[in-house]
This record gives C-alpha cells, sequence and structure tokens, in this order.
C-alpha cells in the first residue's frame, strides 16, 4: 500500500484538530453541538469535558468569520452562542486572561464592578448581549468550544508508540468486532494490526493500565470463503498469539485479546454480539517537502502525480489557483485521491467541478478533512479551483489522480479487463447472454482461483452485503471445457466432481454465491430463470481509439455514434452528453452525408435527431456545443415557425434535409458526435500573473482520468489528516472525469495497487472560474440567474435557461434546497416562489440533467420514479416541496424561472495540474 501523506512538520503551526473539531478561521479548531436551549453553565461543562473552552472573538473580522463558518455548517439557522467573555469589575477578559480589546455589544455597554456576575453571548444578529443570573438558561440555540491547542504528533489524534512508525488509541467503549472495526476506519485506522510480541505486550500493557480485563478487539479475522485469517489492513499474518486449542471452529471468526485470564493470547469469537472495548492502529503520517509559494509551476499532471496548494504544508496565504485535470483519452473517466485538507472553513475553500467547463460541481471542500476522501468525475476531465481569501495558519490540500480506459459503464476489474454489473432479481441464461451481446461484450470467463477470488472482491466492492451468483460463459464440447472465446477452460471451481462428458454437451453453468460453480441442465426451465441473481458481462477489448466508445470518421478528428433506440431530442442530447458528447454538429456538406450513409446502412429510413435547435429569446438557431452555425440543410420552407425548435435530418424521403420539430414527444434514433482529445497547448512556466482573486471567483478540481482493477487497486480519498472519514473511493474504471466536492480544509490520498497491472493509474486538473454578468453565486460557489416574475410552462423556462447557457437547477440536498429558497427571498422577502427543476424519470430513478442520480428529493407525497412517470417533469411549489407534472401539465405556470449557468467566465490564468 502506498500511502501519500500531505503533512509536514511546521515551525509554527500544529498539526491537526482533534476527532469531531475543524478549523473555522485562523487555523483555530472549534466544534458546534445544536442545543434547544443552553444555559452557560451546560455549554462551560460540555466545553470543559473536552479540555476546551468557550470561544474569544478578537476583531470585527473574527465575528464576521464565526458566522461565515457557522453558515457552513447549516445555513438556514439563526446562530447564538457562548462565550468565554467575562467582565472583572474594570474591563472585559478572555478564559486564558487576555484582555478583550474588541467588542461588538448591541448597546453601548461597559465593564463595571456591577456587571462583575455577568456572561455574554453573540446573538443571531451578531451582537454581543449581556445575561444576569436569571437570563443563564434560555439565551443560546447552539454551544460552540474552541480547542486549547492542536495536536503536533505525526499521529494526530492518536498515541504514538515510542522509537516506531505505529499510532494506536485505545477505546474504551464496548462495542461489537464490527462496529469497533467501523469506528476505527472514521479516524483512518483499523482495529489492532499485530506484527511481533512486543506491540502485542504493549497493547496488553496499556489495556491493564486502563483497568479492562475482559478483552479487547483486535484487527484479525477468518475469511468465510478461504478460512485464513487475515489483518484488517490486507498485512501479512506474520505473527500470532492465539491460544492453546484456538481458533476454535464454531466460535466465530473475530477475534479478541484476553487482558485477564491468559493475558496477551487470543481468542476467536462472534463478530456482532459480544462487545469489548478495542484498540485502534495506524501508521505514523510520512513528512512531505514544502512546495513553493503561489500557484504550482506544473500546469497539467499525468497519472500518478501529485496536487498541490500553494506552500503546502505552509500556511498558503491569501490567492486562488486552477487546476485542470484532463486525460488524452475524451471518454475515460478521472478519479482524484485527496490525502489532506486543512483550510478556513470561514473563507477558504476548494471546489471540484466535473469537466473542465461549467458549474456541475462534483464537491466543494472547505474546514479540515479527517481521512482521506475520493471523487469520480464523469468524464475524461476535471477542474480544481482553490479559494483562499484567508489561507492563514493551516496547511491547504494535497491530492492524486488517474484515468481508465473501458467503455460507458464498465469498470476494470482484474488484469485490466473490463466488466459490466447489472442487478437483476432472476435472470435467466438468454436475458444474460443477450444484455452482453447488446454491449459487444459476453458472459465472463474465470481462468484461475486468484481471478474466482478476485471477481467477488470486485462485486463486493458494488454491494458489500449481497449475495453474489451470475452465469459464465463456459461451455462444454464433449471432451473438454471450453469458454466463449474457444480456450480450453484449465481451471474449473465446480463444488462437486464434475468432469466435460457427451452427456453434458447442453449444459450451461454459473457462479454461485459460495463463488462454487454449478450446472444448469438446459430443459431444467427453474434454474434457468432462478439460478442467478446479476448479470456480469465482460468488455471483448477495451478501446484503443482517440474515440473510445465512439466511431472515428476516418481522416477527420470527429467520434460519432449511432444510436438506434428512439428518444425524444431532449432526451437523446442526454443521452450524448452522458458519453461526453453532444447530438451530431455538422458544420459541412460532407459529415451530412456520412450521417445519412450511416443511418441508410443500418435501414433507418425515417429520421434522426441532430444537435441544432432554436433559441426562444433571439429566434435563432444554434448548435448544441454552442459552435458557429456556418452550415445548413434544411428543406424548402423550413424551419417553421409553428413546428417546434428542435431540428431532425431526413434519411428516407429528401435524405439529408433538415425540418425542425418539437422537442419532447417525436421519439426517433439519433447520432451522437463529439471531437478526438487534443493535446492541450504548452502554457508559459512559472506562476500566473494573476495571484489573487475576488469574491465571486471559484476554484475547481478535476479528474480527468482513473483505471484500476478494483478487485485489487484503490485511491481513497479520505476527510482531513488523519481517521476514516472516507469521501469518495474510487477504484475501477472511470468512463468521464468527475469534479469532488471537499467538506473541511485537508485530506489524505491513499492509492492501494495490489494489482496495478494492465491499468494505467490516474490523473487530474484545476482552473478558477467565475460567474457570467447576470448570474449570482447562491451556493456552492454554483452560479444561478432568476427571471421574476414570470409565469411560464416547463418548455419556456427550459428554453429560457438554455439561451442563457444555462439550464434548470439541480437540488442534491435538503440544505440546498433551504438555500435556495433562501437565496431566492433575497431578492424579494415576501414572495413565494415556484419553478422548475431538471428533474426527470427515467424509468427506474430519478436524474437530474446531468445524469447524475437524484439521491435526495422532496416530494409533498411519496412519490417514486417507475415506467409510468418516465418522461415526467417536476417543479419546486411555493411551500419548498417538489411536485410532478406529466405530459400534460407541462405548461402548469410557476411564477420565476431560475436557471443554473453550465460555464463560468473563465480567468486568463488557468493552471494545469
Amino acid at each position: 500500500m502506498k500511502l501519500v501523506l500531505l503533512l509536514a512538520a511546521l515551525p509554527v503551526l500544529a498539526l491537526s484538530c482533534a476527532d469531531g473539531f475543524n478549523t473555522w478561521l485562523d487555523g483555530r479548531c472549534f466544534r458546534m453541538n445544536y442545543y434547544a436551549s443552553a444555559p452557560y453553565v451546560t455549554a462551560f461543562d460540555q466545553c470543559a469535558r473536552d479540555n476546551t473552552r468557550l470561544p474569544a472573538i478578537n476583531s470585527q473580522e473574527e465575528n464576521d468569520q464565526f458566522f461565515s463558518a457557522l453558515k457552513q455548517q447549516n445555513a438556514f439557522i439563526d446562530f447564538s452562542f457562548w462565550l468565554s467573555l467575562t467582565c472583572d469589575g474594570s474591563k472585559f477578559v478572555w478564559a486564558d486572561g487576555t484582555e478583550a480589546e474588541y467588542t461588538n455589544f448591541a448597546a453601548n455597554y461597559t465593564c463595571t464592578k456591577s456587571s462583575m456576575d455577568r456572561r455574554y453571548y453573540v446573538d443571531t444578529d451578531r451582537l454581543w448581549i449581556e445575561a444576569d443570573q436569571q437570563s443563564f438558561y434560555y439565551a443560546v440555540n447552539v454551544i460552540v468550544c474552541e480547542a486549547l491547542q492542536r495536536s503536533s504528533s505525526p499521529c494526530d489524534t492518536y498515541d504514538a508508540l515510542d522509537a516506531t512508525d505505529t499510532c494506536y488509541k485505545l477505546q474504551k467503549d464496548e462495542m461489537s468486532w464490527k462496529q469497533a472495526e467501523e469506528t476505527c476506519n472514521e479516524s483512518g485506522g483499523h482495529l489492532a494490526v499485530i506484527h511481533n510480541e512486543i506491540f502485542n505486550d504493549f497493547i496488553l500493557k496499556t489495556a491493564e493500565v486502563a483497568n479492562l480485563h475482559d478483552g479487547v478487539h483486535i484487527g484479525i479475522k477468518r475469511d468465510d470463503e478461504s478460512s485464513n485469517y487475515t489483518w484488517a489492513d490486507g498485512s501479512d499474518i506474520d505473527y500470532n498469539n492465539f491460544a492453546p486449542g484456538f481458533p476454535i471452529d464454531d466460535n466465530g471468526p473475530c477475534v479478541a485479546m484476553q487482558t485477564g485470564f491468559i493475558p496477551g493470547e487470543w481468542m476467536n469469537t462472534d463478530c456482532y454480539f459480544t462487545r469489548l472495548p478495542f484498540v485502534c492502529t495506524k501508521p505514523a503520517y510520512s513528512v512531505t517537502s514544502q512546495q513553493p509559494s503561489g500557484c504550482p509551476v506544473k500546469k497539467q499532471y499525468a497519472p500518478g502525480d501529485e496536487i498541490f496548494s500553494p506552500s503546502y504544508p505552509l500556511p498558503p496565504g491569501v490567492g486562488g489557483c486552477q487546476y485542470l485535470l484532463l486525460e488524452r483519452d475524451q471518454n475515460k473517466r478521472v478519479a482524484i485521491e485527496i490525502d489532506f485538507f486543512e483550510s478556513n472553513s470561514c473563507c477558504d475553500s476548494l471546489t471540484i467541478y466535473d469537466g473542465l467547463f461549467g458549474s456541475n460541481i462534483l464537491q466543494t471542500i472547505t474546514g479540515y478533512l479527517s481521512k482521506p476522501v475520493t471523487i469520480r468525475a464523469t468524464s475524461n476531465a476535471m477542474r480544481l479551483v482553490w479559494n483562499a481569501k484567508s489561507g492563514a495558519h493551516v496547511r491547504g490540500f494535497h491530492a492524486k489522480m488517474s484515468t481508465l480506459s473501458c467503455g460507458y459503464g464498465f469498470d476494470t476489474w482484474l488484469d485490466g479487463r473490463c466488466f459490466l454489473v447489472i442487478d437483476f432479481s432472476s435472470a435467466p441464461y438468454d436475458t444474460a447472454f443477450d444484455r452482453c451481446a447488446r454491449d459487444d461484450a459476453r458472459l465472463p470467463a474465470i481462468r484461475s482461483h486468484e481471478e474466482n477470488e478476485q471477481i467477488f472482491a470486485a462485486l463486493k466492492k458494488i454491494n458489500a452485503f449481497a449475495d453474489f451468483s451470475f452465469w459464465l460463459s463456459l461451455s462444454c464440447d464433449g471432451s473438454k471445457f471450453v469458454w466463449a472465446d474457444g480456450t480450453e477452460a484449465e481451471y474449473t471451481n465446480f463444488a462437486a466432481n464434475y468432469t466435460c462428458t457427451e452427456s453434458s454437451k447442453d449444459r450451461l453453468y454459473y457462479v454461485d454465491n459460495h463463488r462454487l460453480w454449478q450446472e444448469a441442465e438446459e430443459d431444467f426451465t427453474l434454474i434457468y430463470y432462478y439460478a442467478v441473481n446479476y448479470i456480469v458481462c465482460e468488455g471483448l477489448h477495451r478501446s484503443s481509439s482517440p474515440c473510445d466508445t465512439y466511431n472515428l470518421r476516418d481522416s477527420t478528428d470527429t467520434c460519432y455514434k449511432l444510436m438506434r433506440d428512439g428518444m425524444t431530442w431532449m432526451q437523446a442530447e442526454e443521452m450524448c452528453n452522458e458519453s461526453g458528447g453532444h447530438l451530431a454538429v455538422i458544420h459541412d456538406q460532407t459529415l451530412n452525408d456520412f450521417i445519412v450513409q450511416t443511418a441508410d446502412a443500418a435501414n433507418l429510413l425515417d429520421r434522426l435527431h441532430i444537435g441544432m435547435k432554436r433559441d426562444d429569446k433571439s429566434g435563432n438557431f444554434t448548435w448544441v456545443d454552442g459552435s458557429v452555425i456556418d452550415y445548413n440543410d434544411f428543406v424548402p420552407g423550413f424551419p417553421k415557425d409553428y413546428n417546434g425548435p428542435c431540428v431532425t435530418m431526413q434519411t428516407g424521403f429528401m435524405p439529408g434535409m433538415w425540418m425542425n420539430t418539437d422537442c419532447y414527444y417525436t421519439r426517433l434514433p439519433y447520432v451522437c458526435t463529439k471531437n478526438t482529445y487534443l493535446t492541450s497547448i504548452p502554457q508559459p512556466a512559472g506562476c500566473p500573473v494573476k495571484t489573487q482573486y475576488a469574491p465571486g471567483d471559484e476554484a475547481v478540481v478535476e479528474i480527468d482520468f482513473f483505471e484500476s482493477n478494483s478487485c485489487c487497486d484503490s485511491l481513497t480519498i479520505y476527510d482531513g489528516l488523519a481517521g476514516s472519514n472516507i469521501l469518495q473511493t474510487i477504484t475501477g474504471y472511470l468512463s468521464k472525469p468527475v469534479t469532488i466536492r471537499g467538506v473541511s480544509n485537508a485530506m489524505r490520498l491513499v492509492w492501494n495497487a495490489t494489482s496495478g497491472t494492465n491499468v494505467r493509474g490516474f490523473h487530474a486538473k484545476m482552473s478558477t472560474l467565475s460567474c457570467a454578468d447576470g448570474n449570482e453565486t447562491w451556493l456552492d460557489g454554483r452560479c444561478f440567474r432568476i427571471f421574476y416574475p414570470i409565469s411560464v410552462g416547463y418548455g419556456t423556462a427550459l428554453d429560457q435557461c438554455e439561451g442563457d447557457n444555462s439550464r434548470l437547477p439541480a437540488i442534491k440536498n435538503q440544505q440546498e434546497n433551504e438555500q435556495i429558497i433562501s437565496a431566492l427571498k433575497k431578492y424579494n422577502a415576501f414572495a413565494d416562489f415556484s419553478f422548475w427543476l431538471s428533474l426527470t424519470c427515467d424509468g427506474s430513478k430519478f436524474v437530474w440533467a446531468d445524469v447524475i442520480e437524484a439521491e435526495y428529493t422532496n416530494f409533498a407525497a411519496n412519490c417514486t420514479c417507475s415506467k409510468i412517470s418516465k418522461g415526467h417533469r417536476y417543479y419546486i411549489d411555493k411551500d419548498g416541496r417538489w411536485y410532478g407534472a406529466d405530459g400534460h401539465s407541462f405548461d402548469y405556470p410557476v411564477n420565476s424561472v431560475v436557471c443554473e449557468r453550465l460555464g463560468f467566465k473563465q480567468d486568463l490564468s488557468i493552471d494545469n495540474v
């Protein structure tokens, strides 16, 4: 395992906040707890319990930064909290004894002998209020505690074992083995991993000193399939201390250390019921060398390259940088793993965008991340924007990037091979075979016991709790087993001693949920229909084309893909976007004729959707990729004003000529196009001329490429320097770039490759962007524009946004739902707003216009996505709840149009990573 740790020995700056704390301002660590009504004594005692104190605020800037940081926790709460301020009879003092030279009282308030018994709190309007003894019990709604110091240990909040690189933490709370391991994971560790007697004795003595005499959980567990014991971190077992007669088969697969009776010896037990204290361990952080100040000289980064904030790990200071993460193949997905992130959540952030342009934010990270996080792009590019308005007494960030090359929907599992998994409640063989063939794939071949284990390891990463069974491409030719590619199956894993004979020539085979292979007779209908619960397809080849899953048009830089499924114009454009393209953009008769010939060869002799659409505001037709219209082939008399704004190409009658039609009802095949990947222009050496950015600028990171074997290789991005709060774990193959948002000011990346064969790893990029004129940043740095008051149906709202290079908004969580309403209230505090969303139902799940699944909804009723509601559209009503509109009610009038900007006004100083 390779652990990339974004940490250094700092001359002034200590290392990290304790668990549960975050850097809010000036590198200081704070924690907030919600309380309906917190008296002073409760707040004081809660802070003192953790060796912390109520906060001190030393300037107007800090007062404002405090509320900015609190708003990062919840943008819709009006916060009030106690201060550590007291009056000594002549002057105000803080809990550390220093005089309070700054105050912000609502009235002209001074410290006198009569106010010596008073306490003080900050009210919701940011003004300070006196509380006498009678009002100590109802003043505030949150408790804010400030840590007295930050850890300077390479073990962060763990303890360091002298003269070793091992960190440990004794947890006295009793938990099951499973819960204990999850708790260790949250802080970046595992249950104790023990490789020698010295450390075994150390854990025993530590438990005895803490008066824990009934045993502690340690991190060893038996694998149910192999029956071998393994350490939780995957390291080799080179030491064990089982009690004589142990492990006992019937005792359970998890292990505890005795700390009273037969001290230090191990016994196996169950994983879910026995509750014990436990010890977590992890390796100490290694130190990276200091990075140069200013934005990096390096402008573009290759897979495996590291990405740093300015001066890392010293404070970055005020300023902004942009990183562009780009994979050469436009259809490959990018993932980024952020090992370390630490910023002031009041003022500093790293925003990760999906793609080189646009406003599709994957994640915005601010404050402190306690463990690495992995973020995946949906395409081959990613953009990172680092925006530091404080940058004081924090260390910034460190990250890493990679790319993959499987086709869309496929992932690399083992030895660089590409697989697709489809959840199926009961899949007969014919269904599985046909489903794979549709994607130019076949049922899988398994050629060794190692591959058999790896394929289940990869499946478990998709769903750790599912029992998988799936069909194989195996058959019997009467004398030997063969795979679909004609090669002999030299390895099998049948449950019984099974051989290939003449009598088994008609049999087919599947892998059951115990990883054993089973025979299914052709005429045994029940087996065919109920044997497997997943379909696994293996891609026949990996693309080496600059068009990846598209086709390359000879002697051009144009990639194309003919799609036979009938869809509306809007659905077709969304499907093209999903693979990094657009509906066909045509700039000359040669390509126009080529598309006609391609459709003719496929026997599509009616019409095709192409990527032209009329803008309702200007009345002009535009290409969906924004390029100039320098060629058209409309039928004489077209376009017709009343025919609709979207354009189709005739492929039967009057072949190659164009007609305009509606965008939402006419279902046709279509052609997607995109350009081949072109290498970027080399950027000048040295830091960008622009080193500081004004409010409104956004910093973004974009992961262009990620490719690994998901059985065995992964990049994990943790939130913070320590801990196990995983932002994302990336494994396998990403088919398009991904943008990642952070949640604090630190991140840690862990690249772990136990295979690493026939794959390329990963790569990433960063930029600084700002909202276009007329747009404002509302939430998470995203750019919005409101047209109000206006009463429109869905189609008009959609066209209004598209004419502004925008789309209807996406809302990803309850916080965003409230934030967008709050932002609207700034336009008119007394208006009740309603507006359309970019949400649709694809027949099985809700999706946004960027084709990302909507994991959050806020419907007024129990609304689900089914085939019946496919194609419905949705809006937010005045109550903030969501409502559906079918095709007959698309003209339901909302009272405003909200558009989210797709692109930003780009700053000239773009930094490649």
